[in-house]
């Protein structure tokens, strides 16, 4: 594969994001919600990497989602999560990049300290998350063999990861654990937060008339809507401002 684009900076920002209907996770609050909910993290993920206009954003994309001005899009790759990771970090570095900076779209704590903390290191940067994976990986062409056939979407996937760390003997740091959402379960502990999000992300001009008949039915005051799954624990009623 060849794609033309000229490098100016040493590092890049990797982007993984997908389309709602072929995203595996589903949050349990029905599929209007749900869909909004995913697009609400992509927009979240979107205007946080915006804050480095000087570092080149590059997006792997399965599926039609929303655009992201001045990204450099890559193709994806590969028949399963191993060989598309692996493809995306070859064709990252192909384009000259000396170093890449892996994040998912659709954490919804994500900071911008974190990927600057991530920017700012030599070491392997890996920023875990509380199941048992990651949200981020900042690393050299040379780290490439150190993700290929980890034991993906499985609880023992940083554990793995860092003993192969530990025999390679490659310095590493691990930036804050993160809680991510790969569960319904995880969306009913944090679905304050994440209404939250799709709210300001409703109150975007952009998404204003999408969003009418949601703010309509869905969010009712001071109430989270409910489940499809109602044996899940009741969420913490804590709506942040917005």
């Amino acid at each position: 594969m060849s794609i033309q684009h000229p490098v100016t900076n040493r590092q890049a920002i990797l982007l993984f994001v997908q389309e709602y209907r072929k995203e595996r996770k589903r949050f349990g609050f029905g599929s209007q919600m749900d869909r909004s909910i995913h697009q609400a993290l992509l927009s979240r993920t979107f205007a946080v990497v915006r804050e480095f206009q000087d570092v080149d954003i590059l997006v792997v994309k399965n599926g039609t989602v929303p655009l992201l001005d001045n990204a450099i899009d890559l193709p994806e790759r590969g028949h399963d999560f191993n060989s598309r990771f692996k493809y995306a970090l070859e064709d990252a570095f192909a384009l000259g990049y000396q170093r890449i900076v892996a994040v998912g779209g659709d954490i919804p704590t994500l900071t911008a300290g974190d990927i600057r903390q991530a920017l700012a290191r030599e070491e392997l940067v890996i920023g875990p998350t509380f199941d048992g994976g990651f949200y981020l990986a900042a690393l050299t062409r040379a780290d490439i063999p150190l993700f290929d056939h980890l034991p993906w979407r499985q609880p023992n996937l940083f554990e793995q990861l860092l003993n192969r760390l530990q025999t390679s003997a490659r310095p590493s740091y691990q930036l804050t654990r993160r809680g991510d959402i790969d569960r319904i379960a995880d969306a009913r502990r944090t679905a304050s937060l994440l209404i939250r999000l799709v709210r300001q992300w409703c109150g975007a001009a952009a998404h204003r008339r999408r969003c009418h008949a949601l703010n309509q039915t869905l969010f009712p005051p001071n109430r989270i809507p409910e489940p499809l799954f109602s044996s899940l624990p009741p969420p913490a009623l804590n709506f942040l401002p917005h």
